[in-house]
Order: C-alpha cells, then structure tokens, then sequence
C-alpha cells in the first residue's frame, strides 16, 4: 500500500513538472507586427513556414473574416499560402493564413477583401511556424500517468 502510494505521488509530480515545462515549448515566435492594410512591404529574415494572425488588440471583432492574403516576392513570384484547416488553433489564437518563404527578403503582403471596414486598431502579425520540441515532456507526462495507474491498481490489491 505504501508503494501503491509513493508510486501515485511520484505519477502526479512528473506529470505536472513535465506539463508545466511543456506549454512554453509550444510558443511560437512573433517576427513580424504591422498595420492591417491592402498593401505594403514587408521584410522577412529567414526561409521557412510562417503564420499570419490577427491582432485585434483585446476586443472581439469579425474585420479578419473572410480576407485573403497574397504574398508576392520581389521579383513578382508568388509564395505558395494557404488558409489552414478551422480547427487549426495554435498558442496565438486562429491563423489566418500560412506561407512558406523560399528565402529571406522583402515580400509584398496583399490583403483582399477589406472594402470598407475600420482598420484602424487592427494589426497582423507574422508568427515563425517552430517544429515542436517536446517530445520528451510528452514521454514524462506519459511516464507520469502510468506510474499513477500502476500505484492506484496496487492500491487497491
């Protein structure tokens, strides 16, 4: 029984430290915040995946409903982007739209769709899409729950 015990107690502690240190792995990088507007320059870092979110500044709002964004190059190549899936919500809230830029660089961010709303709280910003790093938290939180499975059956023999 007191095996049982150490083993639940020791079940919920790694499973809370492993949570804890896991939700900031989660956090993804805010690069880049400018106005929302039909059409400006933007200047990208680095190659890779990014999000493109919403900043309404804390009130509710429906201004990003059904905009669309075009990323251009340069060059005038377009960057491939896609609305990601509804049920796609990350730490920073609902993405808007998602790029893959081929390189560093100054992009042309186009947004469709704006007519005639109030833009002027709102703002978007540009989000660094981070492979996730947690695994071996995932692995502790696992760890976690069957050493307290295991205590609560040995309880209860």
């Amino acid at each position: 029984m007191g095996i049982g015990a150490l083993l639940m107690a020791s079940g919920v502690t790694a499973f809370s430290i492993c949570i804890a240190l896991l939700v900031p792995l989660n956090q993804w990088p805010v690069v880049l915040t400018i106005p929302l507007l039909e059409g400006q320059w933007v200047m990208i870092n680095e190659a890779g995946s990014y999000s493109l979110r919403g900043d309404t500044g804390g009130t509710f709002t429906f201004v990003f409903v059904g905009l669309r964004f075009t990323l251009q190059a340069a060059n005038g190549a377009e960057i491939s982007g896609y609305r990601p899936p509804a049920r796609s919500r990350g730490p920073n809230g609902v993405p808007l739209w998602r790029f893959h830029v081929p390189a560093p660089g100054s992009y042309y961010l186009r947004v469709s769709g704006l007519s005639d709303r109030d833009l002027t709280p709102f703002k978007l910003m540009f989000l660094r899409v981070m492979p996730f790093k947690g695994w071996p938290y995932a692995g502790g939180i696992a760890a976690g729950v069957v050493c307290f499975l295991a205590g609560l059956v040995m309880m209860f023999q």
